[in-house]
């Protein structure tokens, strides 16, 4: 269907806000609220917006399945497969590797704590509580 512009850009905001909401996608499109409430209970436009909210939810329900296949056991499936294949060259495997499982946060950059000058890093233990160990206690200075 063919809408004018500025009915055009309010259906798009309508659309595009969850939960839907007529007053901020009409304001969104400098649209007076009322003359955009009666577009919406026009059946032509009605029609056309249930057809897009299909499409949306159609999307959506893609996005989230794609979202539940790539986990980590498939991409540990997938990367076998890829590195038992004799014509992958061994760049392509690297790259695999670092890029796959740096995105699940399974292969970071190893980071050392350095002191200063690149020194190892000083610390000072401090023990809490009683000086003095069991072993300690029994014994007293007159037992020499």
């Amino acid at each position: 269907m063919i809408f004018p512009p500025k009915l055009r850009l309010a259906l798009q905001y309508y659309l595009d806000t969850y939960p839907r909401d007529a007053g901020a996608a009409s304001d969104k499109a400098s649209m007076e609220r009322e003359e955009f409430k009666a577009h919406l209970h026009s059946p032509g436009i009605r029609e056309w917006l249930r057809e897009q909210e299909d499409m949306i939810d159609e999307k959506l329900a893609e996005l989230r399945a794609k979202a539940r296949i790539f986990t980590e056991d498939h991409l540990d499936s997938k990367a076998a497969e890829i590195l038992d294949s004799a014509t992958t060259l061994p760049s392509v495997k690297v790259k695999l590797i670092e890029v796959g499982y740096r995105r699940f946060g399974m292969l970071r950059d190893k980071v050392e704590a350095t002191g200063a000058g690149g020194a190892p890093l000083t610390f000072q233990l401090v023990r809490i509580g009683s000086g003095k160990k069991e072993s300690d206690a029994g014994s007293s200075d007159t037992d020499l």
